[in-house]
């Protein structure tokens, strides 16, 4: 796991309260300051060219250092003055607990992230502010909006708590699921979700969370945090998950929107997705983001495919989380993305459905445009059809489905499998 600590805090001090009297009014400028904080070769180019793309991106050229930075910089030095040993808590490994901020606090912190105080998995913002590639760009230019959206507000606001929650289930999970329990409705979509800020919305996510954030990353969980930066604090305060543990982040807004970009591979999911959490500050946020790990990888050598242990293992994540989070109303949907170029997405799917329908939740489980003519949305809409309307159980569901694992059955071809055999189960050939 990384240790999320301040070096040389002393320094860090003397170098903000340099910038707070005498503000840089150029990237180059700032540059200097970074430096003094963290000395990195891509800094001692002087340039920023990243930054500078993004603030003109934005139209904030004269906005960013006049108004922004120093209200970053004074977030950050309030960030040493409430974690002055330069330690923020962190969560134990292998347990169940939460880590819980002001939302003032959280954006102290992501202020010091952003100025390369705090490194995220080793790595600081500087790998963003340097590159000028349109995938890094648009994931800088989601910051800055966050900072341009609190940065008329003093470091007491903005008002709320965030709250990290990591679960870890220690049982066996088929002792929690009674094979009896009707599958809740699931409803295949495409397109934009209209889904209501309060449903549960879960997203899969790597066993160390966000570590391509600062890299070339673009799965969801790094377009997630993007556009939701206060959730950036469960990177800081998480440890690697282990197996059959989820992480569950409370109160979280968003920026906005993904901006599109030329690099189609980071964007052409996302910016179909639209996000329904509350816009920042614009009221009291409810929003819940269940992070479900996946099961880990079999190896290289491993065929693709299901396997029934990956299943139960991302059953027993997905149920954690669901458990925990369970505040929300049982009537409110669980709201989950797809997207069928993951190998082991139909295993996310099944174990996200039998998780909802445990603790008594619908699913929204959302397509991108580009996967609606595939057989796998062909597949779950007819499966979904069936269970529907049939009153299919939990385990008459996870009984098909294992007949079905391993690298016999295509990829995406699951669900067509499994519905066959409940029509032919029912008698509706």
């Amino acid at each position: 796991r990384h240790n999320v600590k301040v070096v040389g805090i002393e320094k860090v001090k003397l170098a903000l309260s340099d910038m707070q009297i005498a503000p840089p009014t150029t990237c180059q400028g700032l540059s200097t300051f970074l430096l003094r904080i963290r000395d990195e070769a891509t800094l001692r180019q002087g340039t920023l060219e990243g930054l500078f793309v993004a603030i003109s991106k934005l139209g904030l050229q004269d906005s960013f250092f006049e108004r922004i930075l120093p209200n970053i910089v004074d977030r950050a030095i309030q960030m040493t003055i409430s974690f002055p040993s330069g330690v923020l808590p962190q969560l134990s490994d292998g347990a169940t607990g939460y880590v819980e901020m002001t939302r003032s606090e959280v954006a102290s912190v992501l202020a010091a992230v952003f100025l390369g105080i705090l490194p995220l998995h080793g790595v600081s913002f500087s790998s963003l502010f340097c590159s000028p590639q349109a995938m890094q760009v648009a994931k800088l230019c989601l910051f800055i909006k966050y900072f341009d959206s609190i940065s008329s507000l003093g470091v007491e606001h903005p008002v709320g708590k965030i709250k990290v929650i990591r679960t870890s289930a220690n049982e066996d999970v088929s002792d929690c699921i009674d094979p009896a329990a009707r599958l809740t409705t699931l409803k295949p979509r495409v397109g934009q979700n209209v889904d209501d800020h309060r449903t549960l919305r879960v997203l899969s996510c790597q066993e160390s969370l966000g570590q391509g954030l600062l890299h070339r990353g673009a799965d969801t969980e790094v377009m997630w945090l993007c556009a939701h930066p206060e959730m950036c604090l469960a990177i800081l305060v998480c440890p690697p998950a282990k197996p059959f543990e989820s992480t569950i982040i409370l109160g979280a807004g968003r920026v906005g929107e993904f901006p599109s970009c030329d690099e189609t591979s980071f964007s052409r999911h996302f910016h179909k997705f639209r996000d329904p959490t509350p816009i920042l500050y614009t009221g009291s946020l409810h929003s819940t983001v269940v992070l479900v790990h996946k099961s880990a990888s079999p190896g290289e050598d491993a065929k693709p495919g299901m396997t029934e242990k990956s299943l139960w293992q991302d059953i027993r994540n997905a149920l954690g989380g669901f458990r925990i989070s369970g505040n929300n109303s049982a009537l409110e949907p669980v709201s989950c993305m797809c997207h069928c170029c993951d190998e082991d997405t139909e295993a996310e799917v099944v174990a996200e459905w039998v998780a909802a329908s445990l603790v008594g939740r619908p699913v929204n489980l959302w397509f991108d445009r580009n996967s609606k003519d595939g057989p796998m949305f062909d597949g779950l809409t007819r499966l979904a059809t069936i269970a529907n309307s049939k009153s299919v159980s939990v385990g008459l569901l996870l009984e098909a489905c294992t007949r079905f694992t391993g690298p016999c059955v295509p990829k995406g071809a699951l669900f067509s499998r499994v519905a066959e055999l409940l029509e032919e189960c029912y008698g509706m050939q």
